[in-house]
């Protein structure tokens, strides 16, 4: 595993922590700049009817609620 991918792992999980105390249920769930796993969406998508992940590095698709899709951003090519 290369450094780049450890550091965006740290980062990521920071993020959940902070955020998981207030993941309740819902209809449908977002996560902007899921990750190429979608790590979170994957760990709370029973929470959620929907879920979309948005990801520049993330391979579009669907996996049982969640859909998964890689984001156009300015200046980048699909």
């Amino acid at each position: 595993m290369s450094l780049h991918h450890v550091v965006e792992n740290v980062i990521h999980r920071l993020r959940y922590r902070q955020v998981e105390p207030f993941v309740r249920r819902c209809n449908q769930m977002a996560d902007l700049g899921c990750g190429r796993s979608y790590t979170f969406l994957k760990a709370h998508s029973d929470k959620a009817g929907r879920c979309w992940g948005l990801d520049i590095t993330v391979a579009d698709g669907e996996d049982g609620n969640i859909t998964a899709e890689r984001g156009a951003y300015a200046g980048l090519d699909r």
